[in-house]
């Protein structure tokens, strides 16, 4: 999965057990089993989210910029 400078995101495969993940694009959840992608901003992995791709692909599109939380 491509991040923008300043990023990094992968693609999640999927499967393991635990609970699911709340998207910071569309705030609905991200089951685990599902493939999503997980993306950080470079200088800081704590701030590593779980993504649905669809989503990812719209933040990077309008700029994530609004997206580093702290």
């Amino acid at each position: 999965m491509a991040a923008p400078p300043g990023w990094h995101a992968h693609t999640h495969g999927g499967g393991g057990g635990g609970p699911d993940y709340t998207c910071p694009g569309c705030h609905r959840f991200v089951p685990r089993n599902s493939q999503h992608v997980v993306a950080w901003p470079d200088d800081d992995e704590e701030r590593r989210r779980h993504w649905h791709t669809g989503c990812w692909k719209t933040a990077v599109n309008q700029g994530l910029d609004r997206y580093r939380w702290t």
